[in-house]
């Protein structure tokens, strides 16, 4: 993987969901959907034995305005896949304003800060992290 925003991306996602003891991952590939296009990311994955896709779309900017335009290219390329997905939107950060707007709109996000929220059939998690502050120098 040469980009390194991916690798961190796809480092965030297996975190986050090696803490969900309901999903066993079967497979997390980076994807690339057209020539010059950003790569997306793809985990198939079981939630309580079913089948599910979490496909997310990377970007190196949280703020909501990238919210609005990975929602509607997510929802338009989550048609081809046959199994339940879930949308995800992954960032560096995102501001609280971009992550109220993803809970709002059912767009799943993991920050590269630790704040995640994910909804996948009946189960839920959300996590919330502190902003990291920046140590005081004398």
């Amino acid at each position: 993987m040469k980009n390194s925003m991916e690798k961190q991306a796809v480092d965030a996602l297996k975190a986050l969901l090696r803490q969900l003891s309901a999903v066993t991952v079967r497979d997390i590939s980076v994807e690339s959907p057209g020539r010059g296009q950003r790569k997306e990311i793809v985990a198939h994955i079981d939630v309580h034995g079913r089948r599910h896709t979490l496909f997310c779309k990377v970007k190196s900017n949280g703020q909501t305005r990238n919210v609005r335009t990975v929602l509607g290219e997510l929802h338009k390329q989550a048609a081809r896949f046959e199994e339940e997905i879930t949308p995800v939107f992954i960032a560096p950060q995102l501001s609280s304003e971009a992550q109220s707007l993803c809970r709002q709109r059912k767009l799943g996000f993991v920050d590269l800060e630790g704040n995640a929220h994910l909804v996948l059939n009946d189960v839920f998690f959300g996590k919330r992290c502190l902003p990291r502050q920046t140590p005081l120098t004398h």
